[in-house]
């Protein structure tokens, strides 16, 4: 998967859990930006990432995380080092 086709997928899943318009996200966002982003929102946000892209993201990942481009880099090197596996 290339970054634009992760970058897309990362928006569409931001985008369907949120119940947010896919146009109304961005990469430089953050949960702040939305109402709909609120904690039960975030856990359920991270399983389906999880899902999505076969990765684990664990809780010490997810507090460094500022914005949805930080979320971006975190799954493109957790599936980078995936596939060099």
């Amino acid at each position: 998967m290339n970054n634009q086709d992760l970058k897309n997928k990362l928006l569409e899943i931001i985008s369907k859990e949120l119940k947010i318009e896919r146009n109304n996200i961005s990469l430089s966002n953050s949960a702040n930006d939305f109402k709909e982003w609120d904690s039960l929102s975030n856990v359920r946000l991270t399983l389906q990432l999880e899902k999505e892209f076969n990765i684990t993201i664990s809780f010490s990942e997810t507090v460094l995380i500022d914005n949805i481009n930080d979320l971006f880099e975190l799954i493109k090197n957790k599936t980078l080092d995936k596939n060099l596996k």
